[in-house]
């Protein structure tokens, strides 16, 4: 009985599988570098991007097609009215484009992510290699910087007690103790001339951890607090670059404290140093009991 409950969770699981945001990657136009040097960065780039679990990367030979289909070439894809095609023919969500390109001795590679929809730039990010060769390791962290901005939605499969069971798992990168934002979806909203989806309302309930990730499409979460979650709600992952820390101060080297003044008798003069490194002088009275400090 309780394997098959198990099948079951799995079948259940697949079938509702977290959508990921699907993408047409159209390449990296190549600027004061070699074609064959832009396009190898851009397969190490596409590849960064599948790697991240975290979008379906349509394949190029698929674009290709589709844009052949229609006339066109993907070298010749430079503008953003082209990048809305694309994506359109593509049945994809965002369309990723970009470049390398030497400047002086450096190396710079630029991406953009534009959704299909608004034609509006929704990510730019850029990153300098010294090096032909620094700029897989460019590409790699470029794909995860994009990764990162990334909100990814999975289901509330089951629920027993205050743990619950979500169609997110390994394929979509999600990690033990990673916080889930579990929310309910309500009423949907319709353009009223054209009918097209606007927006659709949504309740936060609150938070969970993962616990413990059971398959590609299967995880465990318990939830933090007393919630009321049933299944079918909706849970997400939120991406989001993180900010950089900020490195602690450098410690002031010591200053060195300038030999001391002794004019004989009254009016001998002292000097010192503050915590920030200023100086003061005192000049002594003719006791030699009592220092005045000098004022600016």
């Amino acid at each position: 009985m309780l394997k098959k409950a198990v099948i079951f969770l799995l079948i259940a699981a697949a079938a509702l599988a977290a959508p990921k945001v699907k993408i047409a990657f159209i390449g990296l136009e190549a600027k004061g570098v070699s074609e064959s040097a832009a396009a190898g960065v851009a397969i190490s780039f596409r590849d960064a991007l599948i790697n991240t679990r975290r979008f379906e990367v349509v394949e190029r030979e698929r674009l290709a097609a589709l844009m052949e289909e229609q006339g066109l070439a993907i070298s010749g894809c430079v503008t953003t009215e082209c990048f809305i095609q694309v994506g359109q023919l593509a049945g994809a969500q965002k369309v990723v484009v970009g470049d390398v390109a030497q400047v002086g001795g450096s190396y710079i590679v630029n991406v953009r992510m534009v959704d299909v929809y608004s034609g509006r730039v929704e990510q730019s990010f850029s990153e300098v290699s010294r090096s032909l060769d620094g700029l897989f390791t460019v590409a790699n962290s470029l794909a995860v910087k994009l990764s990162e901005t990334i909100t990814v939605e999975g289901t509330v499969v089951s629920v027993s007690g205050n743990t619950i069971t979500t169609d997110l798992g390994s394929q979509d990168g999600v990690k033990v103790n990673d916080t889930l934002y579990v929310v309910r979806l309500g009423k949907e909203h319709y353009y009223p001339e054209t009918g097209l989806f606007l927006a659709r309302d949504s309740r936060d309930l609150g938070q969970a951890a993962i616990t413990r990730v059971l398959a590609d499409e299967l995880s465990e979460a318990v939830l933090k607090g007393s919630l009321s979650v049933v299944g079918g709600d909706k849970v997400r992952l939120k991406g989001g670059v993180g900010v950089p820390p900020v490195p602690e101060p450098e410690p002031k080297p010591p200053v060195e404290k300038p030999p001391e003044v002794r004019p004989s008798g009254a009016g001998r003069i002292a000097f010192s140093s503050n915590r920030d490194g200023d100086w003061e002088i005192f000049v002594m009275d003719a006791d030699g009991q009592n220092l005045t400090q000098l004022t600016n």
